[in-house]
């Protein structure tokens, strides 16, 4: 797989975040991929650490390599390979890739003064749980339609409208973010479940913490932390793509991926 064409653009309503991607496989067409966030991150930053996190546990289920023409965060090129290891040790299905970008880079100018701490709010007791827990240190609440909000814009609108009232009544940032990510990252693979019998294994799950991540990524700018909502409890082993052995393995020289610690 080759991703190039890594563009920021302001449009009339989105500051967006776009690039192609390639996928040398037979009988599957290139696409475009894209994060829309609201105009005032405009420029978002042009790495290709979003789409490193999105696309690389579909990437070693086939077997394709994965080559960037852009730049990626030296720090996550070589943690990437602790992920590759883990992702392997837990889902058998998944095999380690080469990685490779025309460039890398250590740090990200920051357009703010402040180190801020954005956190993900769904409206699901996660993601409430991470919010009432970590409400001093959280600065900012981003909410996604196209993840599990993926094309049901009766329920984006609702979701939109009551996450937008939390961040009010905790006075914390709200940011909307749409995406198509999700759906072309990780695509519905029928054998999946099939190949992991005998593991415990959600089957929506596998590549949770590196969408969350690439969503972030996009504002390494002007956040410096990002809590991910826990899926699963510290102690339970049901192998997750989100869990608290994995995620900080995605921080970068600017940003520190955490997982808000579940207990309920």
């Amino acid at each position: 797989m080759i991703i190039d064409n890594i563009q920021s653009q302001l449009t009339d309503e989105h500051a967006e975040l776009t690039a192609r991607v390639n996928v040398e496989q037979a009988g599957v067409d290139n696409f475009d991929v894209w994060y829309r966030f609201p105009r005032e991150f405009h420029p978002l930053a042009e790495t290709g650490d979003p789409f490193l996190a999105a696309f690389l546990v579909t990437c070693m289920f086939d077997q394709q390599n994965l080559h960037i023409n852009g730049t990626l965060s030296k720090k996550l090129l070589k943690r990437v390979q602790d992920l590759q290891k883990i992702y392997s040790d837990w889902f058998p299905i998944l095999h380690p890739i080469s990685i490779s970008s025309t460039s890398v880079h250590e740090t990200l100018p920051s357009r703010t003064k402040d180190s801020k701490t954005a956190s993900f709010l769904s409206g699901g007791v996660d993601a409430w749980y991470t919010l009432l827990s970590r409400r001093d240190d959280v600065d900012i609440l981003i909410t996604i339609d196209g993840l599990d909000l993926y094309e049901n814009q009766e329920v984006w609108e609702k979701t939109l409208a009551s996450t937008r009232e939390i961040a009010q009544h905790f006075q914390k940032q709200h940011v909307p973010v749409s995406t198509n990510i999700r759906w072309k990252a990780a695509p519905h693979r029928r054998d999946w479940g099939k190949k992991l019998v005998g593991v415990k294994y959600r089957s929506a799950g596998l590549t949770l913490g590196g969408v969350l991540s690439s969503v972030a990524f996009c504002l390494q700018q002007d956040i410096s932390r990002i809590l991910i909502p826990a899926s699963t409890d510290c102690e339970d082993r049901d192998f997750y793509g989100s869990d608290a052995l994995i995620d900080s393995l995605w921080s970068t020289e600017n940003l520190h991926v955490e997982i808000g610690r579940a207990h309920v």
